[in-house]
């Protein structure tokens, strides 16, 4: 079975000594992989938009050598010119994302090695975009015209996950990662959701010590047409050749919340205080282990990685 190991990271920028941690975390597994598993894709959240030491450290040997040179870092969500979202929140901030050079991406590659791969894409969750998702909004969650506007506008000011598409082991590796919002940034859309969850027939209650994630980001993202084509994709593959789902970064949620079945009810995953590596795959063999996390200077969150086995 296919075992993928992940690196992640939220180093609240990269100035300082970031860059050496982060290579030092790296060549530290690398010359001693946990069960075997050498590191094949490090994704950073709140990097700096016009690039540091952690983009700089990317591109040095002999650490990061079987890894592509990072693209130009991807803002955590669109600049306000683009597409009229609007001023989002913390638009200096940005993901930062390399991987093995033989790691080939869809569609399967035969030798020669693949070429060099595209930039990975912001995942769309704006329900302007979105049909599917802008249905899930006015018929399920409300049909009122003032809330729907409320929960459409905060929707397009998010924060959206970052995705990349692998080919692992002969199987397709959907891979995000992630910084997700505070809910404390979308109040009225919070409540809204609140009100919609505290109804009969609706989402399990929120666990206690959840954290300070926004809940109406993991709802959109879940009921994102992309989101539930990929899930429905894996779901009708054998399971003995099936893909997986990764999802790995700051989710601003605390492990009561997340593992409590209560979002990610299919996923398994191991996380360090708000930082999270999930998996899903219809394989009955899916596991998430052989987790190390890093404490450095730079807290509060540590580096986390982990294999995922499928």
């Amino acid at each position: 079975m296919p075992m993928f190991r992940v690196l992640t990271w939220n180093p609240g920028g990269e100035a300082g000594n970031r860059g050496q941690e982060l290579t030092d975390e790296v060549g530290r597994i690398d010359n001693n992989p946990p069960g075997g598993a050498v590191v094949q894709v490090v994704a950073v959240q709140e990097a700096t938009l016009g690039g540091g030491g952690i983009s700089g450290a990317m591109q040095q040997p002999p650490v990061f050598q079987p890894f592509f040179i990072p693209r130009p870092v991807t803002s955590e969500e669109f600049t306000p010119g683009q597409r009229n979202r609007g001023g989002g929140v913390g638009k200096t901030k940005a993901y930062l994302q390399t991987w093995r050079r033989l790691l080939a991406l869809p569609p399967p590659h035969s030798p020669p090695p693949p070429p060099p791969p595209p930039n990975p894409l912001l995942f769309e969750l704006d329900p302007l975009q979105d049909v599917g998702l802008n249905t899930w909004i006015t018929t399920n969650v409300t049909t009122n015209i003032q809330s729907i506007n409320v929960l459409v506008n905060d929707a397009r000011r998010m924060r959206y996950p970052l995705y990349t598409l692998f080919r692992f082991g002969g199987r397709d590796v959907h891979f995000f990662t992630w910084h997700v919002d505070h809910a404390r940034n979308f109040l009225s859309s919070e409540t809204l959701i609140d009100q919609w969850m505290a109804q009969p027939g609706q989402q399990m209650p929120v666990p206690p010590n959840f954290g300070v994630a926004s809940k109406y980001a993991f709802l959109l993202f879940q009921n994102s047409t992309g989101f539930r084509n990929i899930i429905n994709q894996l779901n009708q593959q054998n399971q003995h050749n099936a893909g997986v789902i990764i999802i790995a970064g700051d989710l601003n949620c605390s492990v009561t919340g997340m593992l409590a079945n209560w979002m990610f009810g299919q996923f398994q995953g191991r996380c360090e205080g708000k930082t999270h590596i999930l998996a899903y795959s219809p394989s009955a063999g899916l596991r998430v282990d052989f987790e190390e996390a890093m404490d450095t200077p730079y807290r509060p969150h540590a580096i986390l990685s982990a294999a995922v086995t499928w």
